[in-house]
């Protein structure tokens, strides 16, 4: 159980091996990621959420909505999903980032004095990947012309992924 509150985000930080000693369901090489997430707010609207991965890749996984004004359910196991670290390696220290980023276009004429806090109970990381390289098949020009992929070629190709 975390607080959030306006002005201090909180971050949470979980490793994993993504299943390196289970050749059957091992992931080397990432398609999507799911966070599932429980987090309720006094106004549900003012989350925002950042994932980021053992690479350094960072996701918006949501993203302040103005209209948004409910305070009572908030999001229960929610999958917040991203496809930004595509083919990256999952090892390592994942990073989630909660904060509150409040609108000012809220209507002033109802006030609501517990606005401005968020209680984080729980986050599951769901990897969802292959074993195989997504690039191998791919020429070498292919990495000028996609350059997210060959950044992450050079880091898969380097010592640091080495087994």
């Amino acid at each position: 159980r975390k607080v959030v509150t306006v002005g201090k985000p909180i971050q949470l930080e979980l490793f994993t091996e993504s299943c390196r000693d289970n050749p059957e369901s091992q992931v080397n090489f990432i398609e999507h990621v799911q966070a599932f997430i429980s987090v309720r707010a006094s106004r549900r609207g003012d989350l925002v959420m950042f994932l980021t991965s053992p690479m350094n890749t960072t996701s918006m996984i949501l993203g302040a909505r103005p209209r948004d004004s409910d305070s009572r359910r908030g999001f229960t196991k929610w999958p917040f999903m991203t496809t930004h670290m595509w083919a990256e390696s999952p090892r390592g220290t994942w990073r989630l980032t909660v904060g509150l980023d409040p609108q000012k276009k809220r209507s002033v004429r109802r006030p609501d004095p517990a606005l401005g806090h968020a209680v984080l109970t729980e986050w599951i990381l769901m990897i969802h990947g292959t074993q195989k390289s997504p690039y191998t098949a791919l020429p070498d020009t292919a990495s000028k012309l996609v350059p997210k992929l060959g950044i992450v070629k050079r880091q898969h190709l380097s010592d640091r992924f080495s087994s």
